[in-house]
């Protein structure tokens, strides 16, 4: 999984090239973690049934598939997270250096970088914040516009929060989440009654294999049900399950999928972000 760069309409100057260079060693770290990850997966699938078993409960019969222990995530994806959340800020932090140092009223270089806060309030009266609108009042109405704190770009903000906790840990906290199993007859029963009000013109929602309803959103851990058929049930289909490293950091981040949030991060700062300051640098 790669990060292309979007092409741009008119040439980047070199200062702002430079900065992309940040983004693209994001983008290849952002490789090395998928390669990790798909090395784990492969020893997740291997030994699954050490980890996931099927029982049948003694009072009321149904089936269900329980978590009886939680595969542990190798270090070395957290270090490889936390090495593209620095590529990305340190990316972040340059872009604002250099829309301060672009306007011949800057005087001072020192306690630069890219504005972020807790809440509105909280990045309205940050420090660094004020320190760009005294050198860069345009720059800084783009910068508002993107919204930094928590509630309003809540990736922005997830990777400000996420690179400062990498900085002062060793490693940021990962774990293990259920991602989706197979969708079954009662599950298309269930969204035709739901979403499609009764019917499925056109067999759309026939084409949905794969559903996490009824399953944990919070990091696995043992005695988790992950699926339940109830007695009598008439549903025999061959179910698989799959799994995937989460990003768990409390008051911050709730198991979300490690390489989806990552991915949309770098595709932010690199195809969304530097974009729009191009041409105040």
């Amino acid at each position: 999984m790669r990060i292309h760069l979007q092409p741009h309409n008119r040439p980047l100057s070199s200062k702002v090239a430079r900065i992309e260079l940040k983004v693209e060693r994001a983008d290849k770290h952002l490789h090395d973690l998928r390669v990790n990850l798909d090395a784990f997966y492969r020893v997740v699938q291997a030994e699954k049934s050490k980890f996931l078993v099927r029982e049948i409960e003694p009072i009321s019969g149904d089936e269900i598939f329980k978590i009886v222990a939680v595969p542990e995530v190798p270090p070395m994806i957290s270090v490889i997270a936390g090495d593209i959340l620095f590529n990305l800020r340190s990316a972040l932090d340059h872009l604002a250096f250099q829309l301060v140092i672009a306007n011949p009223a800057c005087t001072s270089k020192k306690g630069i970088y890219f504005p972020f806060g807790e809440n509105e309030p909280d990045y309205m009266a940050s420090e660094s914040r004020g320190v760009i609108e005294t050198f860069a009042k345009t720059a800084v109405e783009r910068i508002d516009a993107l919204k930094p704190y928590k509630g309003g770009n809540d990736f922005l903000w997830w990777l400000c929060r996420l690179n400062n906790i990498d900085k002062h840990r060793l490693l940021i906290t990962t774990s293990m989440r259920f991602k989706h199993r197979t969708a079954t007859h009662a599950d298309y029963a269930m969204m035709c009654a739901t979403i499609g009000k009764g019917t499925d013109r056109g067999g759309i929602l026939s084409e949905i294999r794969h559903t996490n309803f009824g399953g944990p959103v919070e990091p696995l851990k043992v005695g988790d049900i992950i699926y339940r058929k109830s007695k009598g049930s008439k549903q025999n289909q061959q179910l698989e399950f799959s799994f995937e490293v989460g990003i768990n950091e409390s008051k911050v981040v709730d198991s979300e999928s490690l390489i989806e949030t990552l991915y949309l991060m770098v595709g932010m700062v690199g195809n969304f972000i530097l974009p729009k300051f191009a041409d105040l640098i």
